[in-house]
């Protein structure tokens, strides 16, 4: 009898870290809406500013990873992840994300 040689495709799911980093970022804007931006010293300020910068890029991150995975798991055929398109996804994101927080410390 031949073996069959079977592929798993790994299902990952995305939309759950996307809600949990909503979650985060919400909370954390309720609380830095709740600080006065005078009385703060300036290091305080700029890991603030980080930290909402890596919240907000988390979600960009996470919604387009999301989409990206209904985009291949809705096909009648099933394929199993590329990872040429993830490596993209993921470099362009470093790139965005070190190119904001060097516009943050220029400032």
């Amino acid at each position: 009898m031949g073996k069959e040689k079977t592929t798993e495709i790994k299902k990952y799911n995305y939309g759950k870290y996307l809600l949990i980093f909503i979650f985060f970022s919400v909370i954390f804007n309720m609380l830095w809406h709740g600080i006065e931006k005078n009385t703060i010293s300036s290091l305080s300020a700029f890991l603030i500013v980080s930290v909402q910068a890596l919240l907000d890029f988390s979600i960009f991150y996470f919604l387009v990873l999301w989409v990206y995975d209904l985009i291949r798991n809705g096909r009648k055929i099933k394929k199993p992840e590329n990872t040429k398109v993830k490596k993209i996804i993921n470099i362009i994101f470093i790139a965005l994300f070190l190119l904001t927080l060097l516009s943050l410390i220029v400032q």
